[in-house]
């Protein structure tokens, strides 16, 4: 480089990689401009470092980059536009870095352009002039996102139950995370909130993908969570649609329009009858009061039904203090034993009460129940039909020629 009188009049200015940039690319563009006043320089060229800290120019990417058609640079250009004018408008120069060898970490990038005059000759002492730029700290990040964790709640109520996740990047933050609710076809940005609202059906198992980008556009892996809905996050109020079991104990007994019908649960719901449940739905008898039974139907399955007491005329003349209250007359049906084997004694407000048997209800041998009373049977006599006299015609007919004969045979020995 020849030296000479300077000249303060070159600006350069690095335009990327900007400050806080980050990138991933293994081939890295560095764009900057350049501006001159003084336009008795054509030959332009520069040198490019890269460093951990500001304006050290500690590592050579290039040297001696040419930037316009000169007397020195030749034809070849790393500049927009073909001319040697720098002096109008200031002129865009880039030049692609090589950065697959090189490590992840925050850079900075110098550029120092120099100029000679274009009319210097061999021997004599040129005027030239240099200008250094450098640009604002930017990060190398080739190392996509690592160790994505999801975690899911053990119990996973929808709507409200949040799935939370964390990932590790040494050399970026994170840009933003996805989540994929129908395996991996298509993605929701999540932003950089590190939890997702779960929505699923009570019951039903949905699959959720996450992945995590930095800002070096680097993707993790993707992390797959299976996550199963137990129910409402909601309070367990029967008629919410929601047959919530676990929180509330809702079954088809207890809550049929939620709860869908189940034989042995002893309700007969919805479509069961007794020809497809008789367990649930049988008949009087089975010590199961359905419902299609009730007290009056089947009091043997579903108890007494309550009857209000008789009125009684008699003024109650209430127990003097001291003395025991009458004691009940009964507090069970076995106590109320009747002597007509055509009534049924029951227990009715701890008083024996007496109801007749159906009639024709078998009370003794030969004798069925008539209006509460054990009564015979009646037997109706039998008419016999005509009888056929033939025979008997025939056997007096023989008997009177017997008796003839004997009476002539003796009377002839006479």
């Amino acid at each position: 480089m020849l030296s000479g009188i300077a000249n303060a009049a070159i600006t350069v200015a690095v335009v990327s990689p900007t400050d806080l940039n980050y990138t991933k690319d293994a081939t890295l563009a560095i764009v900057f401009t350049v501006l001159d006043s003084n336009n008795e320089r054509d030959d332009y060229n520069a040198s490019i470092y890269y460093s951990t800290v500001q304006g050290q120019q500690t590592t050579t990417i290039v040297t001696d980059l040419n930037l316009a058609a000169g007397v020195e640079g030749g034809a070849t250009t790393n500049c927009n536009g073909t001319n040697t004018a720098f002096d109008t408008t200031a002129r865009t120069c880039f030049y692609t870095w090589d950065t697959s060898a090189i490590a992840d970490t925050n850079y900075y990038i110098d550029v120092n352009v120099y100029a000679i005059l274009a009319t210097c000759n061999e021997g004599l002492i040129c005027v030239q002039d240099d200008k250094n730029a450098d640009s604002g700290t930017f990060v190398l990040d080739k190392t996509a996102p690592t160790d994505l964790n999801v975690t899911v709640p053990a119990a996973v109520r929808a709507p409200g139950t949040t799935v939370t996740y964390a990932v590790t990047d040494t050399n970026s933050p994170i840009a933003k995370f996805w989540v994929s609710t129908d395996k991996g076809t298509t993605y929701i940005d999540n932003g950089v909130a590190t939890t997702y609202a779960v929505d699923c059906a009570p019951s039903q198992t949905n699959w959720f993908y996450f992945k995590a980008t930095d800002k070096a556009d680097n993707n993790s892996t993707v992390s797959t969570q299976d996550v199963t809905c137990e129910g409402s996050q909601g309070a367990a109020v029967c008629g919410n649609g929601i047959c919530d079991a676990q929180r509330a104990g809702e079954t088809a007994a207890t809550c049929p329009v939620d709860c869908s019908a189940l034989c042995g649960d002893s309700a007969c719901t919805h479509t069961e009858s007794p020809e497809t449940c008789a367990l649930d739905c049988g008949t009087c008898g089975d010590a199961i009061c359905s419902t299609e039974e009730d007290c009056s139907s089947c009091e043997t399955d579903c108890g007494t039904c309550e009857t209000d007491p008789p009125i009684d005329d008699e003024p109650v003349t209430p127990p003097i203090n001291g003395d025991t209250p009458p004691a009940p007359e009964c507090t069970t049906d076995s106590e109320c034993v009747s002597n007509n084997s055509c009534t049924t004694g029951q227990c009715i407000n701890e008083e024996c009460s007496f109801a007749a048997k159906a009639d024709g209800t078998f009370c003794e041998f030969g004798k069925e129940c008539v209006n509460a009373e054990c009564t015979e049977i009646p037997i109706f006599p039998v008419i016999p039909g005509p009888v056929d006299t033939t025979n008997y015609v025939a056997i007096v007919v023989v008997v009177v020629i017997v008796i003839g004969a004997a009476y002539f045979y003796f009377k002839g020995m006479k």
